[in-house]
């Protein structure tokens, strides 16, 4: 029955290409000879491309049949697709001066496919980042989007840019009398601009180090504000409404002007960037009091961080939940906001003379200051290890975290090259992808409960909390089946309400037995290895599975007596 199925689906898929493929093929061919008479650097559609996407769709249906995505995803087969689109992308395409990128991610996309023959990654990213990969390659192998230098990166910062002006332009007509009189621009600038940067760096900085006792009413009530704004049906409707249309004007605004010229639009924002800019005058000052300020307000951060972290003994009712974790975020928002700051300065070069280079020394200077900011987030985050055990969302933390960092080494190397800032985004762009990569490619979920394990099996009950709490992959159920085995009976009992809990039913049938998986398409290695564990331990599942809700809430009060009253929400910060 299952030959008969193969072949009657490939005869229909060459009936396709033969007869209804032939319409689309024309149409696909007669658009790109428009486009390409528009100048719009499109070449025609081929034959071999159009036979490609055919293959690809059929493999498609046949590898991921609707049927076998509704009962289970099938891992096996979604692999499969990983290892043969990527060559069917390279057979069609156009040039191969980019063979060594489109080899690159080529081999990261089979890289993804065999975790998946592994096991299911968590989360979006295991189509989201695939996706994006393809998207790529096929772009750098078949040349259909312009990727040299500057080509669309300079097209979308030209629409970005256009859109603020125009929202600008905008909001600022009825003071057009005052901020356009000469000489008001500047005062205003050369003191406004430094004023309104330490505003927006002091505000993430107090949200990452409030001190509990002596300023937490001032967070609450900011709090409380941002919630009445955000989290309110008509206070969140309105704003995101209210956002929506001024994006929209701005954007469409910008859109109308590069639907014409988009050449031209682009040549202007790389000729802009390409340039070489004068330092002097009100960029000058304005560039020089900013590096300043900022320079200032985070050597009294580092100080703060210093005697806090050195000398670390926190009062009882400190949250340490919010200190660490959610004080991370905002300062990694403060390093990120400080590559934005530097590319607005640097990003065109600059004309040398002793003022570049003083504002150089600064941004030098302040990128130090960053890279420590970088080492305290660690640290931060080190102590949120240590207090409660690891999460897959403290991992997510230190990946970002070395992100950041990355970036900020490439606005140290660019500004030192002294060639601008403007490939900035670009190099960013690239290093997220490949952290993304890694993150998704690596058993991050068998780290942290093998961690989380290894430390419970040691003595520490801190890390029980995550058990009763966190969700838990097949990888990390694999990692606690030693806590089955565990001296401590609460343990043991704990352990195994949470498997059975994560477990689905068709795991176990009548007997006991394992029912295995009908399609090889749903095959991966951890989960058919989870499954001869849990025969092993079928019997004695199969009654902790009866009495699973009272043993885990007997578990999770025993975890929780741990924790001090105000650390006890560690977990629920880490599901949020």
């Amino acid at each position: 029955m299952e030959i008969f199925e193969v072949l009657v689906f490939f005869l229909f898929v060459g009936l396709f290409i033969a007869g209804i493929g032939v319409v689309p093929f024309y149409i696909l061919r007669e658009l790109s000879r428009e486009w390409k008479q528009r100048n719009l650097n499109i070449a025609p559609m081929k034959w071999r491309e159009a036979v490609s996407i055919l293959l690809a769709v059929a493999s498609f249906e046949f590898l991921l049949h609707p049927q076998t995505i509704h009962s289970c995803f099938p891992t096996a087969g979604f692999a499969c697709l990983l290892f043969l689109w990527p060559m069917l992308i390279f057979a069609v395409g156009e040039s191969w001066k980019r063979w060594r990128l489109s080899l690159v991610l080529i081999l990261m996309l089979w890289a993804v496919g065999a975790r998946c023959l592994y096991t299911v990654p968590s989360g979006f990213l295991v189509l989201f980042i695939p996706g994006l990969l393809l998207l790529l390659a096929a772009s750098v192998n078949g040349q259909r989007v312009p990727l040299e230098r500057d080509g669309c990166a300079a097209f979308l910062f030209a629409s970005i840019v256009g859109a603020f002006l125009s929202v600008f332009r905008i909001a600022a007509w009825p003071f057009r009398g005052f901020f356009f009189r000469k000489g008001n621009l500047v005062n205003i600038a050369v003191f406004t601009v430094p004023a309104v940067l330490l505003l927006v760096f002091g505000a993430l900085f107090f949200f990452a180090n409030w001190d509990l006792k002596n300023w937490g009413w001032v967070v609450k009530k900011l709090e409380n504000v941002l919630e009445g704004i955000f989290l309110s049906s008509s206070g969140s409707d309105e704003f995101v409404e209210s956002c929506a249309v001024w994006l929209a004007v701005g954007l469409g605004f910008a859109g109308l002007i590069a639907g014409k010229t988009w050449k031209n639009v682009g040549r202007n924002a790389e000729n802009a960037v390409s340039g070489e800019r004068e330092v002097s005058g009100i960029f000058y000052q304005t560039a020089r009091n900013s590096l300043w300020a900022l320079c200032g307000l985070f050597a009294l951060d580092l100080v703060w961080e210093v005697r806090v972290l050195a000398s670390w003994d926190p009062p009882a009712d400190f949250c340490l939940g919010t200190f660490c974790h959610e004080g991370a975020a905002w300062l990694t928002a403060a390093l990120v906001l400080t590559v934005g700051v530097l590319w607005g300065i640097f990003a065109r070069k600059m004309e040398k003379n002793a003022q570049s280079a003083f504002l150089e020394k600064l941004a030098f200077f302040w990128l130090f200051e960053n890279l420590l900011l970088v080492g305290a987030i660690f640290v931060r985050l080190g102590i949120y290890v240590d207090h409660s055990g690891l999460t897959c969302l403290r991992m997510v933390g230190f990946f970002g975290t070395a992100a950041v960092g990355v970036w900020l080494f490439w606005a140290f190397f660019l500004i030192a090259r002294r060639e601008g800032m403007a490939l900035i985004w670009n190099r960013c762009t690239w290093s997220s992808l490949a952290i993304i990569w890694l993150y998704l490619v690596l058993p991050v979920d068998a780290f942290v409960w093998r961690v989380n394990t290894s430390r419970i099996l040691a003595g520490d009950r801190a890390p029980l909390l995550h058990i009763s709490e966190q969700w838990i992959s097949d990888e990390g159920l694999m990692q606690m089946m030693p806590l089955l085995c565990s001296e401590d009976e609460s343990i043991r009992e704990g352990a195994a309400a949470a498997i059975c809990s994560w477990i689905p039913g068709v795991y176990f049938d009548a007997d006991s037995s394992l029912r295995w998986p009908e399609d090889w398409r749903q095959y991966n290695y951890v989960e058919r290895s989870l499954r001869e564990q849990v025969i092993f331990y079928a019997p004695w599942l199969k009654a902790v599975r009866g009495a699973q809700c009272g043993i885990q809430a007997r578990f999770r009060e025993k975890a929780r007596e741990v924790y001090p009253t105000a650390n006890r929400r560690d977990a629920e910060t880490d599901q949020e």
